[in-house]
């Protein structure tokens, strides 16, 4: 069984919490971030967010940095211009923030429906070739499935989604 350990929007308790359990047992993991979250445009207050400096110490650690959009939008409903504006400008401000280009993608709200064929294609001809996604069985195709983990899963629950119990379950579905 492959396993990856991912997080999404940058908030500051991956940081502070996930990072250094994660260090101390030298697990490698992945933090996709929504850029203008760490510019100070975010739904969250700034000391919520990872700004970059923190990001760029991250990466400095091994973390692989990817991204989660620029704004977090449903790509389900954006057109092709939109979701390419998404993609590059995401793309874009990482490699100016921290001085690489991400390939991996984690779809905001991530059920099948929140990604479309023109999202994939904008995606893929932005420079991204990783694109996860939820759910094993429903997820779009072309997509990595992921499953949802939160704070308030207990062991029951981690151990029924590592034998596939929830793999046509989409967390807001």
């Amino acid at each position: 069984m492959d396993l990856a350990i991912t997080f999404d929007d940058g908030l500051r308790s991956v940081m502070t919490e996930a990072a250094p359990i994660l260090k101390d047992f030298a697990a490698p993991w992945s933090l996709f971030v929504v850029t203008d979250w760490s510019e100070g445009a975010s739904p969250w207050t700034t000391d919520e967010i990872l700004g970059w400096r923190d990001l760029e110490r991250l990466a400095a650690e091994g973390v692989e940095i990817g991204s989660h959009s620029a704004t977090h939008p449903d790509f389900g409903q954006l057109d092709g211009p939109a979701a390419r504006e998404e993609l590059d400008r995401s793309r874009a401000m990482i490699e100016a923030r921290l001085g690489f280009a991400p390939t991996s993608f984690a779809i905001p709200l991530g059920q099948s429906a929140n990604w479309t064929p023109i999202a994939m294609r904008e995606a893929k001809a932005a420079g991204y070739d990783l694109i996860y996604a939820q759910a094993e069985e429903t997820r779009s195709a072309g997509t990595i499935a992921r499953t949802f983990i939160t704070r308030f899963d207990n062991m029951r629950v981690f151990s029924a989604a590592l034998t596939g119990v929830f793999d046509r379950w989409e967390e807001w579905g």
